[in-house]
Parts: C-alpha cells; sequence; structure tokens
C-alpha cells in the first residue's frame, strides 16, 4: 500500500445522515450501520464490528506499536475507531448456557497502550436457553456499564417452533420481532427482518407468566399437538410490521469465507454522531446486537444439525 493510499484509508470516513422517514420523528436524523461479523473457525466464537472498514483498520493496527501508524492508531482508537464492538463466545459444556458476550472499550485515555482483545472487555450479557413445547426461550441476562456492576436487567427472546418469528420481551418502549427471510437475496444462507411492532400486534412476550413462559392463552401459541405435528412455515412476511429497521443475513461462502451482516437503522438527535465509532452504539442498539448474536448461533446449529443428517 503506497503512502497516499494508507493516509486515504485512514481518514475517518464520513457518512451521510438521511431524513428520517414519515413513521419516525419529526426532527433528528436516521443513523445506519452495516455490523460485519468475523468468525474464528476452530473455536466458532465471532466478534462482531461497526463496518468492514472498522475491522480492515483494526487488523492493520494490531501490530501499529513501534511504527509510524502508532500515534495514528492510538488516537483512532481511544476515540472508538477502528475497534470490535462485540465478541460472542459458546458456552461449552454447560447445561442451558448458550453464549457470553462482552463488550469491548476504547484503550484508556490517559495511556500510551494500543487496544487489547483480553485487556479492555467485560462481560456484557450472559445467554441461557430453555426449551419448552412450542417454543424455545433464550433469556439474556445483561451488566451494561463496566462502572457499576450491580445494575443489571434482563431481555426475554421466544422462537416460535413452527411459525418463523422471534419475539423479544419489551425494553425502551418497544416490541420486536424478527421474522425469518430465506429469500432475502440471491446467495444468503437465511435472512431475518427486525420488525418494531404496533401496540394491537400480539407477540408471544405478552403477560408471561411468572416463570417467565408463554401465557397458554397467547394466540400465536396455539395446541401442543399442533406444535409438535404441524409442518414449519417460513412465510416470515405474514407476521411482520410496516415498520422494519433491521436485516440480519448471512451471505454466500466465496473462496472459503463466509459474511454475517446486520443492517440496522436507529433515529438519533444527535447528529454529530460517527457509525464508525463505537462510542455511537448506545445501550439499545447493543441488546440489538446481542439478540442477533443469538439468531447467528441459533441458525449455526441448525445448520449442523442439517449436515449430520
Amino acid at each position: 500500500m503506497s503512502k497516499e493510499a494508507k493516509e486515504d484509508f485512514l481518514k475517518e470516513p464520513i457518512y451521510p445522515i438521511t431524513e428520517p422517514p414519515s413513521y419516525d420523528q419529526s426532527s433528528g436524523k436516521i443513523l445506519s450501520w452495516d455490523f460485519i461479523c468475523s468468525e474464528q473457525a476452530i473455536t466458532d466464537n465471532f466478534t462482531l464490528y461497526t463496518s468492514l472498514d472498522a475491522q480492515e483498520k483494526y487488523k492493520l493496527f494490531k501490530n501499529a506499536k513501534g511504527s509510524e501508524d502508532y500515534i495514528r492508531a492510538r488516537d483512532l482508537q481511544q476515540n472508538g475507531f477502528a475497534l470490535p464492538v462485540l465478541q460472542a463466545n459458546r458456552t461449552l459444556f454447560k447445561l442451558n448456557k448458550f453464549l457470553t458476550i462482552y463488550k469491548f472499550r476504547p484503550p484508556p485515555a490517559a495511556g500510551t497502550r494500543l487496544f487489547s482483545k483480553k485487556e479492555d472487555r467485560y462481560v456484557f450479557c450472559k445467554v441461557e436457553r430453555r426449551w419448552s413445547i412450542g417454543y424455545t426461550r433464550y433469556i439474556l441476562e445483561f451488566t451494561p456499564d463496566f462502572d457499576n456492576p450491580n445494575r443489571k436487567f434482563t431481555v426475554t427472546m421466544i422462537e416460535h417452533s413452527r411459525k418463523p418469528i422471534i419475539d423479544i420481551s419489551e425494553f425502551n418502549g418497544k416490541r420486536l420481532r424478527w421474522t425469518y427471510s430465506r429469500y432475502f437475496f440471491s446467495g444468503t444462507h437465511w435472512a431475518y427482518n427486525l420488525n418494531v411492532l404496533p401496540p394491537d400486534t400480539p407477540s408471544l412476550t405478552d403477560n408471561l407468566t411468572s416463570e417467565n413462559k408463554v401465557n397458554s392463552k397467547n394466540p400465536l401459541l396455539g395446541s401442543s399437538w399442533g406444535n409438535v405435528l404441524i409442518p414449519r412455515s417460513r412465510r416470515g412476511y405474514v407476521y411482520e410490521s410496516n415498520h422494519c429497521v433491521g436485516k440480519l443475513y448471512d451471505a454466500l461462502q466465496i473462496i472459503g469465507f463466509k459474511s454475517t451482516k446486520f443492517t440496522f437503522q436507529k433515529h438519533t438527535m444527535d447528529t454529530n454522531l460517527s457509525p464508525e465509532s463505537i462510542f455511537s452504539v448506545d445501550e439499545e442498539t447493543m441488546v440489538i446486537l446481542c439478540i442477533a448474536a443469538v439468531i447467528k448461533r441459533i441458525e449455526e446449529i441448525k445448520a449442523d444439525a442439517r449436515k449430520s443428517r
């Protein structure tokens, strides 16, 4: 890479932020991300970045110490650029344990070292899986604040066994639903759309029991026999709303590599945010990213099961 090309590559990217669509607030802007997932072939763990550009810069800066790029790399990383956002690790040999998700932080602002994947992370989310007739629950327990480990909250994901939906318990005043959409475009192995549900649309998370299970009167659940005998539907569009805010999809393998991508849009009043910086990824978006990581793992397990048949 020439010196001119490298300088251009290291510039902070600038992205246009479009006006909000008609269903959103009348002020502010829409912030868009194309999160990229990098997979580790041996462990099946994976890391999320704010973009392909952030991933490439992170790789470039890993060995920047002692080079002419060191000061530039340190300054960018301390401001949240060229860093991973989350890392999802499989939890092995523990009943009901599903994933452990780490959140990354920039290196210390007063320090001189570069980012370290081991030193600059903490456990952000622990995921458990529970099976029931007709559905599977995923309980995500969050510890979102590194400086306040006593602050915790829980989000529940419910995957229907026959309908192509995964409903999310309400948080920040929103009810979310992921719908399976295999044929998002040619070359994808699987795809999901992220929808915000209107108040009058039933969700599997409506009126959960004291044990955090689906209410037996929920209209989406159906009968126990039906959830065993009825073939699984793939028509996710039937259960979508008119407010789609994101897409998660796994792209075709090319020369031994594959890419999982999460495209997400969020309304923000802060028009100075850059989607490249991990500082722009707020708590609500972090929660949605963790949910996307769980879905990715669910699809990997299904793919492994198909291969073993």
